[in-house]
């Protein structure tokens, strides 16, 4: 099967005492080619989302609004939260756990009997998964054009894998407190006929 690159690396912020699904993001345009479409989780008071769609779940609205306010005060707070600090505070690797071959939705539409799909070079596909309650969520372009071929007598779709990577750290921030970070690492991705 053609390996698909991957153009993407995000992080998520995930606080203590919430228990919600939890949206990662990076570039989470729709595409026309998508077939299945993720909805955010509704926003909490005690909820910020930045500008790269990141979730932050704080203990308290007033952190919120405390973190809200250092960063409008801070150009390089983005910058920081990529880098897995925040304000200085250190951050502490607390597990990491690798995912292989994980699906992330059909591209077909339908199940259909075919002996093979044609496969246009350059488009982008939006993968959606959500593992261990952790929103994994992307696009990704298939380099290579061709033809992927199937079992002409049983029913299939094409359907969207991928390989990555979810790493938590915990901060401890001096003023916003203690919270954790989950950062995901997209290695691979594939396109593969699935059978019903």
């Amino acid at each position: 099967m053609k390996k698909i690159v991957s153009s993407f690396v995000a992080t998520s912020i995930i606080l203590t005492g919430f228990s919600g699904v939890v949206h990662a993001s990076g570039n989470t345009s729709p595409t026309s080619q998508s077939v299945e479409s993720y909805q955010a989780p509704k926003l909490l008071e005690n909820q910020y989302v930045d500008e790269n769609g990141d979730l932050y779940t704080f203990e308290s609205k007033q952190k919120k609004d405390l973190y809200v306010q250092m960063q409008k005060n801070t150009a390089s707070a983005s910058t920081q939260v990529r880098s897995i600090t925040i304000g200085g505070a250190p951050a502490y690797k607390v597990s990491s756990k690798r995912y292989n071959m994980q699906f992330g939705g059909y591209i077909s539409s339908s199940w259909t009997k075919k002996k093979e799909y044609t496969m246009v070079a350059g488009r982008s596909y939006g993968f959606s998964a959500t593992v261990e309650g952790f929103g994994v969520n992307f696009n990704f372009t298939y380099e290579d054009g061709g033809v992927i071929p199937a079992d002409s007598k049983r029913y299939s779709k094409l359907a969207k894998y991928a390989d990555f990577t979810l790493t938590k750290y915990r901060v401890v921030h001096p003023k916003v407190g203690t919270y954790y970070v989950t950062k995901k690492s997209v290695h691979d991705t594939y396109i593969r006929v699935k059978y019903k």
